[in-house]
């Protein structure tokens, strides 16, 4: 399987950098499927890998590899796999706590004009959706003022990624530049699993049975009832315990016949901790191929009955 993924993924790298290239659709979607299938098989094995991202940087074929902590398994099986690609391990771990260890100055952000900031956030609602689906490796978007001083401070919109420069097979550079407003890329990492001394609910916390972690906060409102409700965003694998059944429907959660809930805890169960407790329920899911647009969705939407911090 690793030689039938990695000659694939070559093929299907140089389809698309080729111009003339004629691949037909079923060809292209055979192969997003082997990469997908792969991808799933790679993160079951490799527990410590929390994600990679494969793709084009300064036109060079790359793969960046997020680990949990060293594993020295899970490198030889990626120098092997992706021999032909400049390859870049990320320790999470080590990466999250230099900076608690010599923490650097805090600096106030710049005030800014309350009509500005209302704009910035409609223009973020109107492109988020898209930004996302576009670019995977996108993991929160904000507004902030350009770090430039010739700019000054300039009000902006903030795509936190993880990585500036590397562009994921199939996908396109980030932008520059929504609607009036110039965009700043930040580089850097969720805080995957990192809940020392949790009094609330971060970005990045970990949770549930299989060791998964906190994604982006958001608010929703179902079609039929004038409630909203306010949770967080995490992995449809993480959150649900029979994923591979799940998996094989190809059907939202919500339509589905669920017997019981499916409740989410923090601490995650995997981690060393005294005690945890339960903090919400699984009340949208998906994971598949989205049938309108073959784009491969693997996340969930959890109900919090906990305070989420800065909020």
């Amino acid at each position: 399987m690793r030689h039938f993924f990695k000659n694939n993924i070559v093929i299907f790298i140089n389809c698309l950098t080729c111009f003339h290239c004629s691949m037909n659709e079923t060809f292209f979607t055979d192969i997003i499927g082997c990469v997908k299938k792969e991808r799933k098989q790679i993160l079951k094995k490799f527990p410590s890998v929390v994600t990679y991202i494969v793709g084009k940087k300064h036109g060079i074929s790359t793969i960046k590899i997020f680990l949990k902590d060293h594993d020295s398994k899970a490198e030889v099986y990626f120098r092997q796999t992706f021999d032909n690609h400049v390859i870049k391990f990320v320790n999470v771990s080590k990466t999250i706590q230099e900076p608690l260890e010599k923490p650097p100055p805090y600096e106030s952000p710049p005030l800014m004009d309350k009509d500005i900031r209302k704009r910035l956030k409609e223009v973020i609602k109107r492109h988020s959706t898209a930004l996302l689906t576009n670019h995977s490796h996108i993991f929160q978007i904000s507004t902030g003022t350009m770090p430039d001083a010739k700019e000054g401070e300039k009000p902006c919109i903030v795509i936190h990624c993880f990585d500036k420069t590397l562009v994921p097979i199939g996908e396109q550079e980030l932008p520059h530049q929504l609607e009036d407003f110039p965009i700043y890329i930040e580089e850097g990492i969720i805080m995957f699993g990192s809940c020392a001394g949790c009094t609330s609910l971060r970005k990045g916390c970990s949770i549930g049975d299989k060791g998964g972690s906190i994604g982006l906060f958001v608010t929703r409102r179902k079609n039929d009832k004038l409630k909203k409700e306010t949770g967080f965003i995490t992995a449809a694998h993480v959150a649900l315990p029979k994923f591979e059944e799940f998996y094989s429907s190809n059907q939202l959660f919500s339509e589905q016949n669920i017997l019981h809930p499916y409740m989410i805890v923090h601490p995650s169960v995997l981690d060393d901790v005294i005690s945890r407790e339960t903090i919400g329920e699984v009340r949208e899911a998906f994971c598949g191929t989205f049938v309108e647009n073959g784009i491969g969705i693997d996340a969930a939407f959890v109900r919090t009955n906990k305070e989420i911090d800065g909020t």
